[in-house]
């Protein structure tokens, strides 16, 4: 595979929002809204039902996700922003081949930028990331599987974007 003057734009871009993300997790804190990730997480953990027992804002998916990579990585939080990153890196990556597939490189470079302008590093440990990344995904599958069986494809959608 060759690659061109115009993807090395996107590798750069995509090299320095993970640098500007890990590198700006590293000295971020905010007890708040890092302790309700890591409360939500631990009780969850210890056979508590997720709106019986204690309430969450921000999901089921979410705070299930939140406890296996806290699991694996013995409750450090660094690893919450580790994993989110990949998930916002991997959303940009799906809408750059989206994008170069329906338009052109040029098109998809200008996206990647412009996401680079706006967002250049994530800021939390945040749903968002996710959420982000599940819609492009969704907006893939709806837009280039479920030609044939769009009824089922919009339940199924539904079910997705609630559990989110």
């Amino acid at each position: 595979m060759i690659i061109n003057k115009k993807q090395y734009i996107y590798l750069i871009l995509i090299f320095c929002i993970e640098f500007f993300s890990i590198y700006y997790a590293r000295f971020y804190y905010d007890g708040f809204h890092l302790g309700l990730l890591i409360n939500a997480a631990a009780d969850i953990d210890a056979g508590k039902l997720i709106y019986k027992d204690f309430f969450y804002e921000y999901g089921l998916l979410n705070v299930y996700l939140n406890l296996l990579i806290l699991k694996i990585s013995n409750f450090n939080i660094f690893s919450l922003f580790v994993v989110y990153i990949q998930f916002y890196i991997a959303g940009i990556f799906l809408l750059y081949l989206t994008t170069k597939n329906l338009l052109n490189i040029n098109y998809a470079i200008l996206l990647v930028i412009i996401f680079f302008i706006i967002h250049p590093y994530i800021l939390k440990p945040w749903h968002n990331y996710i959420l982000f990344f599940f819609t492009v995904s969704l907006f893939i599958f709806k837009k280039f599987i479920c030609s044939k069986i769009r009824r089922y494809c919009f339940i199924f959608l539904r079910y997705c974007f609630s559990f989110q």
